[in-house]
């Protein structure tokens, strides 16, 4: 019988799959835990934290990050299958169990199943027609206008080619702000805290909806994102 040992064991293994199948697997039994009561992306990884059990505590941000996308995920998945505003466990154990079966590993169902790929579908640009070549051109113009949006753009399309850029990883603005400060510092010669602020919250927008940018997939998908998307600074 699963329990929240399990839990913990799982958190520590950092698998974030079937510490969630567990989750829902001791709550469907038992009834004994609980669940973020809000579907944001922006307070999901917090709303987890809040509300898991006191053995489970010790997990990293990017774990909660994680968890948070594959919640947002599953619940949307299972809205688009049933009008019931309630919560069926065993429905949502389902449609998770499905889900592992076609892709074995967290990081393959994070990139190709995460929320944010069904705005792709509706969007007239393929993420596979966008250019990743870097423009050190564009950049430059970019730090000269203060455009965050088009300086993170090339930012990210050179992380892809020159590996001594180092994307920031984490998801706490004042650990952001810190790490750009100094990139835009050191590098850029930039040093503007509108700018910099500027770019710690679109970075901030992509980290809550793609996780932390670990391979180049997650680098792309938010270059593509950044590229149809219209954010409001």
């Amino acid at each position: 019988m699963k329990s929240i040992a399990d839990l913990n064991d799982f958190i520590n293994a950092n698998d974030v799959y079937s510490f969630l199948l567990t989750y829902l697997e001791i709550l469907n039994t038992y009834g004994s835990l609980e669940i973020p009561l809000e579907l944001n992306m922006e307070s999901l990884a917090h709303q987890w934290k809040d509300v898991l059990p006191a053995v489970c505590q010790n997990a990293s941000e990017d774990f909660y990050q994680q968890l948070a996308l594959l919640w947002f995920e599953l619940v949307t998945t299972y809205q688009e299958t049933t009008t019931d505003k309630s919560f069926d466990f065993k429905h949502l154990i389902e449609i998770l169990h499905r889900r592992q079966l076609e892709n074995k590993k967290f990081e393959i169902f994070a990139i190709s199943q995460g929320y944010v790929l069904s705005d792709f579908n509706n969007k007239a640009v393929s993420v596979y027609d966008i250019s990743y070549d870097f423009s050190e051109q564009n950049l430059i113009a970019a730090l000269k206008q203060n455009n965050a949006v088009i300086f993170l753009i090339e930012f990210f399309k050179e992380a892809l080619v020159n590996t001594a850029i180092k994307l920031p990883k984490s998801s706490v603005e004042d650990v952001l702000k810190a790490k750009f400060s100094v990139i835009l510092n050191s590098n850029y010669n930039k040093n503007k805290s509108l700018f910099l602020n500027k770019v710690v919250k679109v970075y901030l927008i992509l980290v809550n909806r793609f996780g932390l940018p670990v391979s180049q997939d997650k680098i792309k998908k938010s270059i593509h994102y950044l590229v149809t998307t219209k954010i409001n600074l």
